[in-house]
């Protein structure tokens, strides 16, 4: 088993182009999230970790969002994964919407 813990959150704000045709395409701001982690093995070894919390997609541009990213350091405190798990992209994805949920289920004000 393995834990993981929220440490930081990068951002690189640049301008860019969506789209990938004339009819489609136009010009934006993105901030490019990284969240910084620490995952801790259980024999106390330590490893930091970068994932990109933002995707492209045939010029279309996506970003994982987060409500508190305090609270989503608590959140994540008490979780242990198996050995098994990736800490990529696609996990940090899926961990952010149980977290968003569980945030909007005990906050419903907060919206």
């Amino acid at each position: 088993m393995k834990k993981i813990k929220f440490i930081d959150l990068e951002t690189k704000e640049e301008e860019v182009e969506f789209g990938t045709c004339e009819m489609c395409f136009s010009t934006g701001t993105v901030d490019n999230p990284v969240l910084n982690f620490k995952v801790v093995k259980e024999d106390g070894s330590e490893e930091n970790l970068s994932i990109n919390g933002y995707e492209w997609s045939w010029g279309d541009y996506s970003e994982t969002s987060i409500a508190n990213l305090v609270d989503f350091a608590v959140f994540l405190t008490p979780l242990e994964f198996d050995d098994s798990v990736e800490f990529d992209r696609d996990w940090l994805w899926k961990i952010a919407r149980c977290y968003n949920t569980l945030n909007r289920l005990q906050h419903p004000h907060n919206e």
